[in-house]
Parts: C-alpha cells; structure tokens; sequence
C-alpha cells in the first residue's frame, strides 16, 4: 500500500538522499567488503569510511549539493534543441 501523504513523501525523499549516497560509497570506493586482510589495516579502513561519511555531513550542513541527477544522452539532446 502506497502512502500518499506529505509525511510520507518527506519520509522518502530522506531515505531516497541516504541511499543515494551509501551507493555512491559502494560503487566508486568498493565500501561493501574489506579490501585488507588484517584487523589494523581493516580498522583504517573503518576510519577513513568514518572521514568520508564526516565529509559529506559537513556537505550536506553547509547547503551544499554533490551533483545533480545524470542525465541520459537523449534528454540533453531534447534539452538542447526545445
């Protein structure tokens, strides 16, 4: 069942927000496993996932947007010529 009501919708945008940035985590660091064998090279992993995440708070504080949706090839052509 479908919520359609504004709590709701602000409910997701948040999620939306959040999940977006776990999966750039994911994608362009690799953040799912480990990449060390080795409790002290884990833990700096750990730390340095903490700085990132430190990073974008701060982002996300001051106001300021990462990036805005990627658009396809089509839908800048389409732009373009309108």
């Amino acid at each position: 069942m479908q919520e359609t009501d504004g709590a709701s919708a602000e409910q997701y945008r948040w999620r939306a927000g959040i999940e977006g940035m776990l999966s750039l985590g994911v994608r362009t660091l690799h953040l799912r496993r480990a990449r060390y064998l080795g409790l002290a090279k884990v833990y700096f992993q750990h730390v340095l996932t903490a700085a990132l995440n430190l990073s974008w708070i701060a982002e996300w504080l001051s106001g300021e947007t990462i990036a805005s949706t990627r658009r396809s090839p089509s839908a800048r052509l389409v732009s373009h010529a309108a």
